[in-house]
C-alpha cells in the first residue's frame, strides 16, 4: 500500500474498534481489548479531511457522467405540446453503465438477492446496489407487475370476476379525471372541492392518483370513495360506492400475489427449474424469461430542482445514444 493508503486504513481500524469498545462496555460484555495504535491529532484530522475530498471526488467523477438534466428538459421544452413529459426528482446509474429518470411518483420492482422476494419501492426509498426488474420494450416503461397483470387478464387465467374488478378499480380514476378536464380545474381545486366534502385529502395525493405513471390502485377507505362520488356525481360511482372500493381492494391483492409469482419465476429461471405447463406460473415466468431484464442500480440521487423530461425517456434504463436521439 501506498503511504496514504496506509495511513487511512489504520485510521478506519482505530475507529472500527473504538466503536467496538464503546459497545461492548455498553452492554456489559468484557472482552479483552485490542490495542488502538495512537495517531497525532493533526494527523487524524488530515486524514478525516482527505476521506472526505476523496468520497466528493468520487460522487463529482460519477455526476460528470450523469447526462445534463436541464439540457434534456429544455430539449423536451423545445418539442412542445407535441411531447408528452414526466416530472423528474431523481437521476441514478446502474453498474452496466446505463442511466435512468426516475418520476416523482415511479413505484421500482426491485428483487432483493439475499431473500429472493420482489417488491415496489417509492423512489425516495431506493439505495445503491439495489437490484431493479424492467421490461425489455421500446417506449414507455410499463411497471412489470401491471403488465404481467394485464396480460394474465386478457389470457382469461384470473377469471372474468378479475376482468370486471380491474375494470371498476380503473373507472373512479377516470371519472375523477373526466371531472378535473371537463371543469378545467387543478389538482389544487380538485382536493380542496374533496375537503369541502369532509375529506382531508391534499393536492399532493390527487396528482399521484391521476399521473399516468403513478400505480396506485385505489383509496385505502371506502369513505373517500365516497368522496370522490360525491363530487364527481357519477351515476356509476353513487350506484355502487362499496362495489368501487372492494374491486381497488381485491386488484391490490392480485398485484401482491402477481409480486410473489415474480418473485417464485426468479427464484426458478437461477435455479434452472421449468414451471408445470398451463399454470399462471408459467405465464410469469416466460414474461421473466424474455421480457424482464435486472439491473443493480450503483448511484442514485436527488435534483435540486424538478425537472419535466420526455416520457419517453423516463422510468427506464437509456444510454447516452438514447438520450441525445
Amino acid at each position: 500500500m501506498y503511504d496514504c493508503e496506509e495511513k487511512i486504513f489504520s485510521h478506519k481500524k482505530n475507529r472500527k474498534k473504538t466503536f467496538e469498545q464503546a459497545l461492548n462496555r455498553k452492554i456489559g460484555l468484557h472482552v479483552p481489548n485490542d490495542e488502538i495504535i495512537s495517531e497525532d491529532e493533526g494527523e487524524t484530522q488530515l486524514v478525516e479531511k482527505h476521506i472526505q475530498e476523496v468520497s466528493e471526488l468520487d460522487t463529482y467523477i460519477m455526476e460528470m457522467n450523469l447526462f445534463d438534466v436541464h439540457k434534456l428538459a429544455s430539449s423536451s421544452a423545445s418539442l412542445g405540446e407535441s411531447s408528452t413529459v414526466s416530472e423528474v426528482t431523481h437521476i441514478g446509474a446502474f453498474t452496466t453503465g446505463e442511466q435512468i429518470f426516475f418520476s416523482k411518483f415511479y413505484t421500482a420492482v426491485v428483487f432483493d438477492m439475499n431473500s429472493e422476494t420482489v417488491e415496489e419501492k417509492k423512489v425516495d426509498k431506493l439505495l445503491p446496489g439495489d437490484v431493479l426488474v424492467f421490461l425489455k420494450r421500446d417506449g414507455y416503461t410499463q411497471n412489470i407487475v401491471d403488465f404481467i397483470y394485464e396480460k394474465l387478464l386478457r389470457m382469461g387465467r384470473l377469471g372474468n370476476e378479475s376482468v370486471n374488478l380491474y375494470e371498476k378499480s380503473l373507472y373512479w380514476k377516470e371519472a375523477l379525471r373526466e371531472y378535473k378536464e371537463k371543469n378545467g380545474f387543478s389538482y389544487r381545486k380538485v382536493a380542496k372541492n374533496l375537503r369541502n366534502l369532509g375529506s382531508s385529502l391534499q393536492e399532493v395525493t390527487v396528482r399521484q392518483w391521476m399521473i399516468e405513471d403513478s400505480h396506485i390502485v385505489g383509496p385505502r377507505s371506502e369513505k373517500t370513495m365516497e368522496y370522490i362520488a360525491q363530487l364527481t356525481q357519477d351515476p356509476y360511482l353513487l350506484q355502487d360506492i362499496h362495489g368501487y372500493y372492494e374491486a381497488c381492494s381485491m386488484v391490490r391483492h392480485e398485484r401482491r400475489t402477481i409480486l410473489g409469482l415474480i418473485s417464485k419465476a426468479i427464484r426458478e429461471k437461477l435455479r434452472g427449474h421449468i414451471p408445470e405447463t398451463g399454470s399462471a406460473l408459467e405465464v410469469v415466468y416466460e414474461n421473466v424469461e424474455n421480457l424482464a431484464e435486472t439491473l443493480e442500480l450503483s448511484y442514485i440521487s436527488q435534483l435540486e430542482s424538478n425537472e419535466n423530461i420526455s416520457i419517453n425517456l423516463v422510468n427506464k434504463p437509456i444510454t447516452e445514444t438514447e438520450a441525445l436521439m
